[in-house]
């Protein structure tokens, strides 16, 4: 497999051991053990990890969007390295919840800049995201006020009655990929039954005909 559920890593490092694992094999085997691995000095692997990913966003493409996000992963992989020498000899882990928040979030502040046209669209998109395209808080604030007036009793049994099948389906399939084991984990131990076949082979027919009734969205890597 090429990838392993790459969205439930904990940590910037285990999301590239589940994300396109051949190009993490080869920035691996032919770069950086290359440079000299974790044999050498702390700072020179620091070096080494951030030249890798840029090099590796280079690759993707020669835009400075491409680079931006193999800098941004290749300081986070530093960070974490640095982070978890600490955490070591402090005996300090991380609440996995966290830990699953800022790397899902940070990954996907990243592909902002992987999947924008330019350096200027991806910095639009990050401003939006934070609330600096024309947000106030005085109109944030009569909008609160305004929904928790609406708030009852019934509120959640309304939105699940009435949401859209498409919100459904969303909320059914995130929930089935973060809850459960992927099907190669299945597989791998033997706990592949008709039932969790049938269902998985239901949910990736009902992914392909989304993907082949859209005209909007094309998978990233069919264009590398």
């Amino acid at each position: 497999i090429n990838f392993n559920s790459p969205y439930k890593a904990l940590n910037i490092q285990d999301f590239w051991r589940r994300w396109h694992i051949t190009l993490s094999r080869f920035l691996k085997e032919y770069l950086y053990i290359p440079l000299g691995g974790n044999k050498v000095k702390e700072l020179i692997v620091y070096r080494n990890l951030i030249l890798v990913f840029l090099i590796g966003g280079f690759w993707h493409g020669a835009g400075w969007t491409f680079i931006i996000w193999g800098l941004l992963h290749g300081i986070a992989l530093s960070v974490h390295r640095a982070y978890s020498h600490a955490a070591r000899k402090f005996h300090f882990t991380m609440p996995k919840i966290l830990a699953w928040l800022i790397t899902f979030n940070f990954i996907n502040l990243a592909w902002v800049f992987f999947r924008a046209k330019n350096l200027e669209s991806a910095l639009k998109v990050l401003k939006g995201m934070v609330g600096l395209n024309g947000v106030s808080l005085c109109h944030l604030s009569k909008e609160a006020s305004e929904f928790l007036n609406r708030v009852n009793d019934n509120m959640i049994m309304h939105t699940m009655m009435y949401a859209s099948p498409t919100f459904k389906m969303c909320v059914l399939m995130i929930s089935v990929s973060f809850c459960l084991k992927n099907s190669s984990h299945l597989y791998q131990s033997n706990q592949m039954d008709w039932i969790k076949t049938t269902s998985a082979c239901l949910l990736l027919s009902v992914g392909f005909l989304s993907i082949f009734a859209s005209s909007q969205s094309v998978f990233l890597y069919f264009n590398f």
